[in-house]
């Protein structure tokens, strides 16, 4: 099965036309958190972006992830949309879970 590391290794010319063609910056590597970040230099700035900005790349992820991963990285995409901290988010995936996992008589 392939991991998180082959799939931004595999995808580095899609960040870079991503990075270059609409940011006008430059690739510069990532880096491997619960969540990842590509590294990015636009003009004198370096910044480090969430996954979560590379829609193409993010659906090749959640394939590739273990279930904690999977849930931490839409907790995180999923709190930049409610504005909202990502560990509530967790908390109300692991409730859902539980629910659909409960029996009801």
């Amino acid at each position: 099965m392939e991991t998180i590391e082959e799939v931004l290794k595999g995808s580095i010319g899609t960040i870079r036309s991503i990075v270059g063609g609409r940011l006008n910056g430059d690739y510069i590597g990532y880096r491997l958190d619960p969540i990842p970040f590509i590294i990015i230099r636009i003009g004198d700035s370096l910044l480090e972006v969430p996954i979560t900005l590379f829609k193409p790349i993010l659906e090749k992820a959640y394939r590739v992830l273990e279930d904690y991963e999977r849930r931490r990285l839409l907790a995180y995409e999923a709190s930049g949309i409610f504005k909202t901290q990502p560990y509530i988010i967790q908390l109300l995936i692991l409730d859902a879970i539980q629910l659909s996992q409960t029996t009801w008589y």
